[in-house]
């Protein structure tokens, strides 16, 4: 069986706490740079994104970059806690082994962030090559898979869970 470094309920209660309080103000944040075209058309489409931005955009972008670093580490742990959390509820089996696979794939998400930030960072300051370009693409399209999956593993998760407790209330 494979095992995952946030299983086990002592772990998880306070890191509940500080990544629940952490998250939701930078993603506000980061949300409400104002850059036309945004931030995910920079990540999938980064030179000709660049080239539309004047230097207050660039400014801005450098600084979302900076933050989007801190906000990977609180996101990729808020979602494998998440997955963690659900796969806990069940005994055993495809539920508990997906559930902790997609917990790390949402540090391997992470992973796919930080070559993307830092791909991004290289053509802010100058680099053009097609080739980091696609590395941005790429490891974006990977990242917004794994969170996506892992997102959807909580969704699920949780609604299986809530209707296992509606179906044990009504069996008594």
């Amino acid at each position: 069986m494979i095992n995952h470094p946030l299983q086990g309920k002592e772990k998880q209660v306070w890191l509940w706490s500080v990544l629940g309080f952490s998250v939701v103000p930078l993603a506000v944040v980061l949300y409400f740079f104002p850059l036309e075209p945004g931030i995910l058309a920079f990540e999938f489409d980064p030179i000709k994104t660049l080239s539309l931005w004047d230097s207050i955009e660039k400014t801005w972008a450098a600084f979302s970059l900076g933050l989007d670093f801190l906000f990977l580490v609180i996101y990729s742990t808020l979602l494998s806690l998440g997955c963690v959390y659900v796969a806990s509820f069940f005994q055993k089996g495809t539920w508990v082994t997906l559930g902790i696979v997609l917990a790390w794939g949402q540090w391997i998400a992470a992973f796919f962030d930080t070559l993307e930030d830092i791909s991004l960072v290289a053509i802010l300051f100058g680099s053009h090559s097609s080739f980091i370009a696609l590395i941005s693409r790429y490891s974006a399209s990977i990242k917004f898979v794994l969170i996506i999956s892992g997102l959807i593993y909580i969704m699920f998760g949780i609604f299986k869970i809530i209707l296992g407790i509606f179906k044990k209330r009504k069996a008594f």
